[in-house]
């Protein structure tokens, strides 16, 4: 049997109060602790709860980065129905082709480069 220890995580005041004497209190593991990667995606609940069992985050950082998953998701999600994509992935391949035909005038570039003396440095 395998014995996880969670990063920052302590044993609860209540708990040790209902201890016996001479016991050692070892952290709980609550479902109210889970709640913050419902409604992610299996492969970033799986990939957080691994780095929660390897010790390299904290229920707190796990909340903070499932947080930021969830809004990165809703943005994108905003953003694929205003620009009339059918998926993400469309979104960035349409991105991608605009960028390969994009160039910036050398006219441009050079009108704008500004030489400093030696001085200045």
């Amino acid at each position: 049997m395998r014995i996880f220890k969670i990063k920052d995580q302590t044993s609860s005041v209540n708990q040790a109060k209902k201890l016996l004497t001479g016991a050692i209190q070892q952290p709980n593991l609550v479902a109210s602790k889970f709640k913050c990667i419902r409604g992610l995606d299996t492969d970033h609940q799986k990939a957080l709860l691994q780095k929660l069992a390897d010790g390299e985050m904290s229920f707190a950082e796990i909340k903070l980065r499932a947080i930021e998953i969830k809004n990165m998701s809703a943005l994108k999600t905003e953003f694929v129905k205003k620009a009339g994509c059918e998926s993400w992935e469309e979104a960035l391949e349409r991105q991608a082709v605009d960028n390969k035909y994009r160039t910036i005038p050398k006219k441009l570039i050079l009108s704008h480069t500004v030489l400093l003396p030696v001085s200045k440095f």
